[in-house]
């Protein structure tokens, strides 16, 4: 990604906080509390995901409204984190210390080549057309 690449995906990210703060002051610590564990997020992704693929595949891109589509796509990313986050909460002390040097490693590594091919792999499913 270019310097201008890294402030849209920087301003992305900030739009993704600001939301999971508004929703928090909504909704509080609701996505830790259930009897599912992370299988719940994974629900409400789904659910999210098959919307919008209905909307882009059914519907087509182009005849609704960005702001749903964007939200949407938002609202996957923000449940995505919670996911990272309960399954942490749900590791042990040794697992969770192996989990985040991992984590930390794969960062360190090749932190550019993975965020490349999430936003690769986006616009391709985003504008299948185009190369």
């Amino acid at each position: 990604m270019n310097n201008e690449d890294l402030v849209r995906f920087n301003a992305i990210m900030k739009f993704m906080y600001d939301m999971a703060i508004a929703k928090s002051q909504k909704y509080g610590d609701s996505w830790k509390i259930d009897g599912l564990g992370p299988k719940s997020l994974f629900v409400e992704i789904n659910a999210k995901f098959q919307r919008l693929r209905h909307l882009l595949w059914e519907e087509g891109i182009h005849k609704k409204d960005p702001e749903e589509i964007h939200e949407l796509m938002t609202d996957i990313g923000v449940y995505s984190i919670l996911l990272i986050m309960k399954m942490e909460l749900e590791m042990d002390s040794d697992m969770t210390r192996k989990y985040m040097e991992a984590i930390d490693a794969r960062m360190k590594s090749n932190s550019m080549s993975i965020a490349q091919e999430y936003l690769q792999r986006v616009a391709h499913y985003l504008y299948p057309d185009k190369e």
